[in-house]
């Protein structure tokens, strides 16, 4: 997943003017794209325990509580941020700021969730998995 996600961010990175170029053609907006994109894109990697550990628990069959922490953490936190830290720092890379620690707070609050539910759950993984 990582080695995807890390080609994927090479990729996008090197070419995001040929990438944002097929949308507009306006010297300025490409200007603003490209940076915003070279500022967020080598955060991305802190997506990836977030989306493993959500899809991990939906397929234990807990979709309610993971939806709520994913929630809390992106957007409760973003609107949080936008209110209070923004007006104090009203910079573009501060409002762009949000992204990357609102992944990482939702990557750090998961393995904790992930914990609790398979000792509270008795969960068993069996690897390799049985097949029916």
């Amino acid at each position: 997943m990582y080695l995807f996600m890390g080609t994927a961010i090479v990729i996008m990175y090197t070419g995001c003017p040929v990438w944002l170029g097929l949308f507009t053609t306006d010297a300025g907006v490409l200007s603003i794209g490209v940076a915003m994109m070279r500022y967020l894109l080598p955060y991305y990697i802190l997506y990836v325990p977030s989306g493993v550990f959500f899809s991990t628990l939906r397929g234990l069959g807990d979709s309610l509580r993971p939806t709520i922490i994913t929630f809390l953490c992106v957007c409760v936190l973003r609107i949080a941020w936008v209110a209070f830290v923004f007006p104090a720092y009203p910079t573009i890379e501060a409002l762009l700021f949000c992204f990357p620690v609102s992944w990482t707070v939702t990557a750090v609050t998961y393995p904790f969730y992930y914990a609790w539910y398979i000792k509270n759950h008795r969960v068993t993984l069996r690897f390799p998995p049985q097949r029916w």
